[in-house]
């Protein structure tokens, strides 16, 4: 689960919660909200363990706010990462 550094922390909880991901890639410090830097993120194990296999091209979940009442996650494939991260 990829966590911006400006997630409210009691959002971040619910989500990790109802989600129970294994992995968290969290900022290491906090960053300007309009730079991003993937230097200055860690790759956290939560101490969940999922028994459901993983696609082996999902890459990336990202979530909503849930300011409608309950987060949504939109998983992200390897070609679409490597599309949005080519210069």
């Amino acid at each position: 689960m990829l966590v911006e550094h400006t997630t409210d922390i009691e959002l971040l909880e619910r989500i990790i919660q109802i989600y129970q991901p294994e992995y968290i890639w969290q900022p290491r410090e906090p960053v300007h909200p309009y730079i991003s830097n993937p230097k200055t993120y860690e790759l956290v194990k939560t101490g969940y363990r999922s028994e459901d296999p993983i696609h082996p091209d999902l890459s990336l979940v990202m979530l909503t706010s849930g300011s409608t009442g309950s987060p949504k996650g939109c998983g992200c494939h390897v070609p679409i990462l490597t599309k949005m991260l080519s210069p």
